[in-house]
């Protein structure tokens, strides 16, 4: 087939069209690849936030379900400290309802069972302290039973949330670090990869 000017200026033409729709075809697949991977560091960040924000509200409670063991003789002061305790509390009724929220947008099945883990073991803390707040207040036999034995970091249940809290941390910067080098190559870093490729073969034959 002869190459006229004219074939030639559409060929010229028609290959500048082609590379541009490929080249917006690999920016708008790499804006959806930024897109998502930013929406998942946000879900990251939430879900870390609500985990340390549990871990806060237990030590905080435990501490204050101490002092108020010992302040129980003073009404005033026994009364300022069961006011704190019942607002932590309502409070964490606040966070586990968030946690579950964000069990189907988790990564692995682990961080999963972690997060379901860490709900139930806060609920069962809160019923722990509910249960050990009644011995208190049920007279000097129940009382003297839990200065025996509380203090502020070795109520059983809160050592459970403080575990699962720390695991669950540890598997999100593990499957964030995975995400980070094992990702699927975009389209972009694949085409990238190809061009440089066959440019190089391509030289190595012409030398």
């Amino acid at each position: 087939m002869r190459w006229t000017v004219k074939k030639k200026l559409y060929a010229g033409f028609g290959g500048i069209v082609l590379l541009v729709a490929i080249i917006a075809a690999i920016a708008f697949a790499n804006l959806q690849s930024l897109i998502a991977h930013q929406k998942h560091m946000v879900f990251r960040e939430a879900l870390m936030r609500n985990a340390y924000d549990t871990l806060a509200l237990i030590n905080f409670a435990n501490s204050t379900l101490r002092g108020y063991s010992i302040s129980i003789n003073d009404p005033k002061e026994a009364a300022r400290i069961k006011d704190n305790l019942l607002g932590n509390w309502k409070k964490l009724a606040e966070l586990t309802p968030k946690l579950k929220e964000q069990l189907p947008q988790l990564d692995t099945a682990e961080q999963k069972d972690l997060v379901q883990a860490l709900v139930t073991d806060a609920v069962s803390y809160e019923a722990d302290q509910k249960e050990t707040m009644r011995l208190i207040e049920s007279g000097d036999e129940g009382l003297q039973k839990v200065r025996a034995t509380i203090t502020s970091a070795s109520n059983g249940s809160a050592n459970k949330v403080r575990n699962d809290v720390a695991k669950l941390i540890e598997e999100i910067n593990r499957t964030a670090w995975s995400r980070m080098w094992w990702r699927p190559a975009t389209p972009g870093a694949a085409f990238g990869w190809w061009f440089w490729l066959r440019l190089s073969f391509c030289c190595w034959r012409w030398r």
